[in-house]
C-alpha cells in the first residue's frame, strides 16, 4: 500500500511539472507574440504629419510645439500636437531631443507649474488621422504609408 501511494504521488508530481512547463511555454509564447505585434507596428517608417493645407514646419519648430513653447503654426493657426499611445522612442529622441520618460517628466513639471497644456493623447492612428483631417492646426505621428494614403502633409520622416 505504501509503495502504491509513493508511485501515485510521484506520478502526480510529474503531471504537475508537465502542466507547469506547458503553461510556462504558453505564457512565454504569448509574451513574445504580443511584443512582436507591438514592435512590428513601428518597424516601418513613421512621420510627423499635418493637415494637407498646413505650412511647412521645420524640426526645430516641431520640438517647440511638442514642448509647449510654440502655440501657433507659422501661418498663425492655433496648433494641436497629438501623441498616439505607444509613440515610438525614436520620435522623442529625434524630434524632441529627449527620451520618452524625460518628456513625460518635463510635462508633469509644466502641468504642476500651471498654465501649460500637454500634447493631446489619442488612442490610435485612425483617431490621429481624423483629428488632423478635421483641424488644420493638428499635427501627429502616423506611419508613412498611411500618411501618403490619406493625403496628409508629411513634415518629417523618422526611420
Amino acid at each position: 500500500m505504501e509503495k502504491i501511494k509513493k508511485t501515485y504521488i510521484s506520478e502526480m508530481r510529474k503531471g504537475i511539472r508537465k502542466l507547469f512547463f506547458t503553461f510556462s511555454l504558453l505564457a512565454f509564447g504569448m509574451l513574445v507574440s504580443s511584443l512582436a505585434c507591438y514592435f512590428s507596428a513601428y518597424a516601418q517608417e513613421f512621420a510627423v504629419v499635418a493637415h494637407p493645407s498646413a505650412p511647412d514646419i521645420p524640426i526645430e519648430e516641431l520640438k517647440k510645439i511638442y514642448l509647449g513653447d510654440k502655440k501657433n503654426l507659422p501661418d498663425g493657426t492655433k496648433v494641436t500636437p497629438t501623441l498616439i499611445k505607444g509613440t515610438p522612442e525614436e520620435f522623442f529622441q529625434k524630434v524632441i531631443g529627449m527620451g520618452k520618460k524625460q518628456f513625460f517628466q518635463y510635462w508633469m513639471i509644466r502641468i504642476v507649474g500651471g498654465g501649460s497644456i500637454p500634447p493631446k493623447d489619442v488612442e490610435s492612428e485612425e483617431q490621429a488621422i481624423n483629428l488632423i483631417r478635421e483641424n488644420k492646426g493638428a499635427i501627429g505621428i502616423v506611419s508613412v504609408d498611411r500618411a501618403k494614403k490619406e493625403g496628409l502633409k508629411i513634415l518629417i520622416v523618422i526611420k
